[in-house]
């Protein structure tokens, strides 16, 4: 055991040592989440050219996204209107997450003058929150998903508690109360977050903690424990290897930044509780004849690095190791240790036989435009002497490329979002069928864990998305368009599924029966708006035309309203 740690120590002296000079400071344990449009904004400003930071790695520091928010506002001048409200939004945020003085956060000259004026930052503040949330939409399709394609963790009731002891030493907390009657109901009925009488209340409840993370960190460096969501990637939600999930991951993470050189390990345990020793996702469960007292504990490794080249480019190298059977590996928790669990056997034949992954993915700024794209290599089957030709197994890849396009055809303040995405159909999946060394769970324990890309495998889904500029006072309009399809064996599609034996012959860009669910939607929303009442209420208002076929057959209009009340307070001590 003292082998990994002394490994993991040389690693981040390595680390320290082959970086450039460090940012100036930038300490603050505490972040935004990762669902929040603040990150909308950001992007927006970033195509545009008035910032070039990275928003791959989420969640985001506060600090970090006010510098961001201090850089644009240094060329406020050359705004329009409705870009302006977009820049009020995040420096609202700003004076309300840190107030007083900005020398925190704005560099170490400015801090140095608060100081000689005798003016601090507290030492410690404390902020506790509540809401009330509204979820509803009569969904006679059953869609696979809510529209936005977001988390389905919708509570009616919510506490929080957000804690930082003089930027150093955090903690974030968030529960919600959960009712398990409503996910999903049966077509032709309503979902909401609301018991059919007011007994279930009391009865029926189900809370659940969505949060719970505590942090220590200096000014180019955090180590994070705990429960939270989080993205690496540059897609509309998250990457290819990890995206925004059902449910966030418990795990330790590391962060560093540098000027040029970013980077973030995470090591996660995605799977709990006894299971089988070799289980196919679509059989009967328990299989006939297996014994659950085997431990089916899984995790997660995962490292990228980001790369910020001379130019309009950004670079970022992707590794994950899945894995179970076995305890905690801290040789997997090694950062420096790029590449070398790939390299153990490039075709999953090494001594653990673990499941890896590696990937890369691009980013050009060239504004008014960013495009992105990513590569993920799951296995490569080339040295392969014992099955070759037709009957050799198969590769298997997953692609994203996508761009935005800020105030496109000179509407100020408007986004034009364009993504696609392809996935193989074993991507993700161990070749041995066992589900806790799979990326993927499937939904048999209804949690629906999803370490990759939410369509699965043996998938594609094309993205267009029209948001128009923000009312004064009435929020902003969004035309969406997506259409997803599936490649269904034996009806199942590819999560659901699991790893199925498919030799080259058989490949397809989609193997099997095609489904098909393609939606177009008017959304209106608006965050953050101060009526009578304290706090904030923010609102989606959505009107979809679904259409299915393949499988799944039928055609209809979907309508979903979203409404988050929250009330905070900030106590300094």
């Amino acid at each position: 055991m003292r082998v990994p740690i002394a490994l993991f120590a040389i690693s981040t002296l390595l680390i320290v040592a082959i970086c450039v000079t460090p940012r100036a400071s930038e300490a603050s344990t505490l972040r935004l989440p990762s669902g929040s449009p603040l990150y909308d904004d950001l992007e927006h400003f970033r195509a545009l050219g008035y910032w070039r930071g990275s928003l791959e790695a989420r969640p985001l520091s506060r600090v970090e996204l006010c510098r961001a928010a201090h850089e644009i506002a240094e060329r406020s001048g050359e705004l329009s209107g409705a870009d302006f409200r977009r820049l009020r939004r995040l420096l609202r945020y700003c004076e309300e997450k840190l107030p007083g003085p900005p020398g925190a956060w704005l560099g170490d000259a400015i801090a140095r003058e608060a100081a000689s004026a005798g003016i601090a930052e507290p030492p410690a503040i404390w902020e506790p929150g509540l809401g009330l949330q509204f979820f509803g939409g009569p969904s006679p399709l059953d869609s696979l998903a809510d529209l936005d394609r977001r988390p389905r963790r919708d509570g009616l009731f919510f506490l929080a508690l957000d804690a930082e002891i003089a930027g150093r030493l955090g903690a974030q907390l968030r529960f919600y109360e959960d009712y398990s009657r409503l996910t999903p109901l049966p077509a032709g009925d309503w979902t909401d977050n609301l018991p059919p009488d007011g007994r279930g209340v009391f009865t029926d409840p189900s809370a659940r903690l969505d949060r719970a993370v505590v942090a220590y960190g200096r000014n180019w460096w955090e180590l994070r424990l705990g429960r939270e969501d989080r993205r690496l990637g540059p897609g509309r939600r998250g990457s290819l290897l990890l995206s925004e999930n059902p449910f966030p991951l418990d795990g330790l993470s590391f962060h560093f930044h540098t000027k040029h050189v970013s980077g973030t390990s995470l090591f996660a345990q995605s799977q709990r509780g006894p299971n089988p020793p070799s289980y196919m996702p679509g059989e009967a469960w328990p299989p006939e004849g297996e014994v659950q007292d085997v431990p089916g504990d899984a995790y997660l490794a995962a490292h990228r690095f980001e790369f910020r080249l001379p130019g309009p480019a950004t670079l970022g190298l992707v590794e994950a190791v899945a894995y179970g059977g076995r305890g905690i590996d801290l040789a997997y928790a090694n950062p420096v240790g790029f590449l070398v669990a790939m390299t153990q056997d490039i075709v999953d034949r090494s001594g653990t036989d673990d499941k890896k992954v590696v990937g890369a993915d691009l980013r050009l700024d060239l504004p008014p435009l960013t495009l992105y794209g990513e590569f993920l290599l799951d296995r490569l089957v080339v040295l392969d002497s014992a099955d070759d030709g037709e009957e050799a197994g198969i590769s298997s890849f997953a692609e994203l490329v996508g761009l935005r396009w800020a105030n496109p055809f000179g509407l100020a303040g408007a986004d034009l979002d364009l993504e696609y995405a392809h996935l193989d159909p074993q991507v993700y999946f161990h070749h041995d069928h066992d589900i806790r060394r799979a990326l993927v769970t499937d939904d048999r324990l209804g949690e629906g864990r999803l370490v990759g890309h939410w369509l699965g495998p043996n998938a594609d889904g094309l993205y267009a998305a029209l948001r128009l500029p923000p009312l004064r006072d009435w929020g902003r309009l969004e035309l969406e368009f997506e259409q997803a399809r599936w490649g269904l064996v034996d009806g199942l599609r590819g999560a659901e599924l699991g790893f199925f034996d498919l030799k080259k012959k058989d490949k397809e860009w989609l193997v099997g029966e095609v489904a098909t669910e393609r939606w177009l939607a008017l959304s209106w929303e608006r965050h953050g708006w101060r009526g009578p009442l304290p706090g904030t209420l923010d609102w989606r208002l959505s009107l979809a035309h679904v259409a299915r076929s393949g499988a799944w057959e039928g055609s209809g209009w979907q309508a979903e309203l979203r409404l988050n009340w929250r009330l905070g307070a900030r106590i300094s001590s």
